[in-house]
């Protein structure tokens, strides 16, 4: 739990000290994203925002499902994720937004290192 609010500390630090004279444009990460770039596997995730970003979604794989929770940072068109898993290693996402629906970055942990991710943003009910 200690990481936890490390890593939350460390993210506000983060999402409110990238502050230049051209701000990019502040994008809304409110919604469902899904990702099938890791083989065998689809994320599913739905979030939220009020000064930080939160949510909750499962990471599917063989036909098994390992829920989460999010939580992370949004700066300008910059994200950090932090998905807090139960029964498997936590991992993380650094990404940036190339549209409005599509942020690109990441993965971190486990047996992930700086492995690209693309996630979507869409419909979780398809």
């Amino acid at each position: 739990m200690r990481k936890r609010y490390h890593l939350i500390a460390a993210l506000l630090v983060v999402a409110t000290g990238c502050r230049s004279t051209s701000d990019p444009v502040r994008q809304d990460i409110v919604g469902s994203w899904f990702s099938d770039d890791v083989p065998g596997t689809e994320i599913r995730m739905t979030l939220g925002e009020s000064m930080t970003v939160t949510g909750a979604g499962a990471w599917i794989e063989a036909g098994e499902s390992f829920a989460f929770a999010v939580v992370g940072a949004l700066a300008g068109d910059e994200v950090s994720l932090y998905l807090d898993f139960a029964e498997r290693p936590d991992l993380s996402i650094q990404g940036v937004f190339m549209n409005e629906n599509t942020i690109v970055g990441a993965l971190n942990g486990g047996m992930h290192f700086e492995e690209s991710i693309t996630l979507e943003r869409g419909d979780l009910s398809e």
